[in-house]
């Protein structure tokens, strides 16, 4: 049904849909900075551009391309491999080139339509359905052709009526956008005070040189094998059934709690067979060794699971388990990683590395403090990212409510 005082407009009928162009064949990128930005699906973000990768062309590369541009008016929509993302372009990169993967889609009349409130309505449930039944494959790759842009359908209010839900929607924008900037620096902060601590500690005034850089002069440094058990997994593949023991994978391991609610599940035989060597428990390490390798997550739950391959169990013994979370994903490991891997394109640890991975070691109730204190900002994030997380749900309830009619903003 039909809001009172709305109609139902196919893009076409207030705006035009056009695609931009690949780079001139052969030709590379510039190497240094030039007036003509090339944007790339991969610099479409949160419906805006993140501008801290983008690529720019050459002059006389420009002159075979300088048609395909898109300006802070338009709307970009992505048409090939990730579809359907939708955002606008902001001032400073108007005129910017635009990727063959992407199309700009034009407002005929400004006076009818606000671009934000297109933008909103192009991003939501009802469009985005209509694209995903509207992309073909081409060569593999999921591709939206122009002139389904051209019959998407949507619901079109009032100019009034659209600037209000506009301006409500962006509103949300805003303070998500401000969150996630404080968690984001909150991450950096953290960061930071891992560094310090893991190589400072607390409360120390004299320091020495060590392979790890300067520590403590009461502190040492030690393999990880020798302070604490790095346990291998089995090398086989179990059978995987819908409902069963939660297998952990390298996909599975994430920086924090480890979380089970998405792994493939295993018989009770194979359990049993897989926990053979060691039968994971709280406070144990979960250690990813292929694909997102050197990524450490803390078992906090009492759930019964195992672990699949490419993965490693890491159990304190010098070090706590919770000391061993936050050093397995510092700066001091990272930095280990990355000379392993240099020049490799394998990403893979193997358990040797692991094993002679460098750490301090540290008297254990210092330990318990420094946890103490990166705990205490784990848990601040986490509460930043709960408020994120119900911002983010408003906006999409609002979303659902606005664009239909459901709720008309002439209401509230």
């Amino acid at each position: 049904m039909v809001p009172n005082g709305w109609k139902i407009v196919n893009i076409e009928n207030i705006a035009t849909v056009k695609g931009g162009r690949r780079m001139p064949k052969g030709r590379p990128f510039a190497e240094e900075v030039t007036p003509y930005p090339y944007i790339r699906v991969s610099d479409f973000k949160d419906g805006s551009i993140r501008k801290d990768n983008l690529k720019y062309v050459l002059p006389n590369d420009r002159e075979q391309i300088k048609h395909y541009t898109i300006s802070s008016q338009d709307i970009y929509i992505s048409i090939a491999g990730t579809i359907g993302l939708v955002g606008t372009v902001p001032r400073e990169l108007d005129g910017a080139q635009l990727t063959e993967n992407a199309a700009k889609i034009s407002i005929k009349n400004p006076k009818n339509i606000d671009i934000n409130f297109l933008k909103y309505v192009l991003s939501s449930k009802f469009v985005q359905n209509q694209i995903e039944q509207a992309k073909g494959i081409g060569g593999g790759v999921p591709k939206l052709a122009i002139f389904r842009i051209e019959k998407i359908t949507i619901l079109l209010p009032t100019i009034s009526e659209q600037k209000k839900i506009a301006e409500i929607l962006s509103s949300l924008d805003e303070a998500i956008a401000s969150t996630q900037a404080v968690i984001d620096q909150t991450r950096k902060v953290k960061q930071g005070l891992l560094q310090q601590l893991l190589t400072r500690g607390i409360g120390h005034t004299k320091f020495k040189e060590s392979a790890i850089g300067k520590i403590p002069v009461n502190w040492e440094v030690e393999e990880l094998a020798k302070v604490a058990r790095v346990i291998d997994c089995k090398h086989r593949t179990p059978e995987y059934v819908e409902s069963g023991f939660p297998v952990v994978r390298p996909r599975d391991v994430k920086e924090g709690a480890l979380d089970l609610s998405g792994c493939l599940r295993t018989t009770k035989e194979d359990y049993e067979d897989l926990i053979e060597n060691h039968c994971p428990s709280v406070g144990d390490i979960i250690y990813s060794r292929n694909a997102t390798f050197g990524v450490a997550a803390i078992v906090e739950t009492n759930e019964l699971f195992t672990v699949g391959q490419d993965v490693c169990i890491i159990v304190g013994q010098l070090l706590i388990g919770r000391l061993l979370f936050y050093l397995l994903n510092s700066r001091i490991i990272k930095t280990q990683i990355d000379k392993l891997s240099a020049g490799s394109t394998f990403q893979r640890i193997n358990l040797k590395d692991i094993r002679r991975f460098l750490v301090p070691v540290i008297a254990e109730d210092e330990q318990k403090e420094i946890a103490a204190i990166a705990d205490s900002v784990t848990e601040e994030i986490k509460t930043l990212e709960t408020q994120l997380h119900h911002l983010q749900t408003i906006k999409n309830g609002l979303m659902q409510d606005l664009l239909t009619g459901r709720v008309r903003v002439t209401n509230i």
